[in-house]
This record gives C-alpha cells, structure tokens and sequence, in this order.
C-alpha cells in the first residue's frame, strides 16, 4: 500500500515557533514511511505567491518522487494571479491551496471569483481549510459554483451532522482524515459516502504524523478502502486530465 500525505508544508511559521524546514519535512516522511506528500513553500501564505511557488517547485525537484507540488496565489494581490496559475498548469502543477483564513479575504469576492474560475480552467484539485463550523458548507457551495474538485482541511468529528447533511449534495467534495480522531466517525462517513471521498493529510511537520494516522490504521477497513484512503484517492486526483 502506497501511502500518500495530501497535506504538509516547510519555510517558517510566524504564527507559532516551529521547525518546518524542508529538510524537517524530508525527515519526518522518511521517518513515517510516507512515499509520497503533497507540499508547499509557506512563503507562498506569508509572503509572496510567485517567489514561494519556485521554491514549492525547486524542492520538489531536489526531492524526485518524494514531494508533489502543491501551488498558491494570494487573490488580494490580484495582478499576476491568474498568469500564475497558467504558469505552474504549465509545469505540471495540479494540486492547490488557498488561505482565506489566514490572509483575510473571502470566497465571496469578486477576486475570488476570477481566481477559482482560472484554477477550474487549468484542471485544479483545490484544498481550503473547513475547521470551522459552517465553514464546510460554504466552501462546498462556493466551489460548486466552479464545478472544483475539493479537499476540506481540517474537519473535525464535531462537524459529522454538518457533513452528513453536505455530501450527498457536493460530489465534488473529499474529506481530509486528519482531524477525524474517531475511526468509527472515519468509518461511517467512508460507508455512506464512498470511501474514496477521503484522503490522508497531516499538516505535517506542523502537526504530528502519528496523530493523523492512529484512525485510519485502527479503524476496521477491508485493505482495499485502507489503501484508498492512504494514498490511492489522491493519486486519482492528480492523474485525472493529465
């Protein structure tokens, strides 16, 4: 079973102290026994889009098969935006996050929309946090509107009646198991969805690996919907229309 973290980042963190380096990155995967993981330079979030877009490109590079690219532009700086994301679909780039939550604007805006409307164009899988309450909701919405493939980050057990009454509405939503402590929760969202609407995240090296793990390898799967959620959801994503 090839296990693959839809979810892990390096740089620096201003937020909190933490060693999120790209070698701490490489460290910890190799540690875990992760194959693969999706990453992106948090230069990207903090700083500037384009700068840490090369990075995100030149340490996946260095790493060969370890690390997938993952490409972010900040819609607050509109100017270049869209080229942006024409530039890394050039380059292979299919993966996508944006921060709302941690750059202060909205999905609602008009800069929004004109940013998910080009990340529909070149073919993007997209991944936004939905920690908060509602917040699945809105963004499940909001990218229906584009017709975009999306990973919901960070979504808790707290959120299950949120998400029960959402996924059979939003096909184009998947779930990070990150934060789904309670393989039973894992369990009955994979039963009644499909479980290869889930996919295995960690946030790492910010957050633990082992956390993140401990309900999908405790959670009472046959191994076929194990290795979907581990690894093989994802690579689907990022193979389709390439």
């Amino acid at each position: 079973m090839s296990i693959v973290d839809a979810h892990t980042l390096f740089g620096f963190w201003p937020l909190r102290r933490a060693d999120i380096s790209p070698e701490t990155l490489v460290r910890t995967l190799r540690t875990h026994g992760i194959d693969r993981a999706l990453t992106l330079s948090t230069h990207g979030i903090f700083a500037d889009f384009a700068a840490g877009n090369d990075e995100t490109m030149d340490i996946c590079s260095r790493a060969g098969d370890l690390l997938a690219p993952v490409g972010t532009v900040d819609p607050r700086r509109f100017m270049g935006t869209l080229d942006e994301i024409k530039k890394r679909r050039d380059q292979g780039v299919k993966a996508w996050r944006l921060f709302p939550e941690l750059q202060d604007w909205s999905l609602d805006s008009a800069h929004a929309d004109a940013v998910l409307r080009g990340l529909k164009e070149a073919g993007a899988v997209l991944m936004l946090d939905a920690s908060a309450p509602g917040a699945p909701t809105r963004v499940a919405k909001r990218t229906a509107e584009f017709g975009l493939t999306t990973i919901l980050l960070g979504v808790s057990g707290a959120l299950m009646g949120e998400l029960l009454a959402l996924l059979d509405e939003a096909k184009h939503v998947l779930v990070e198991t990150r934060r789904l402590a309670d393989p039973e929760v894992l369990v009955a969202l994979g039963r009644r969805f499909g479980f290869e609407r889930l996919v295995f995240g960690t946030a790492s090296p910010l957050q633990y690996v082992s956390s993140s793990r401990l309900a999908v390898e405790t959670a009472p799967l046959a191994d076929d919907q194990r290795a979907l959620v581990m690894g093989a959801n994802i690579e689907r994503l990022l193979a389709e229309g390439s």
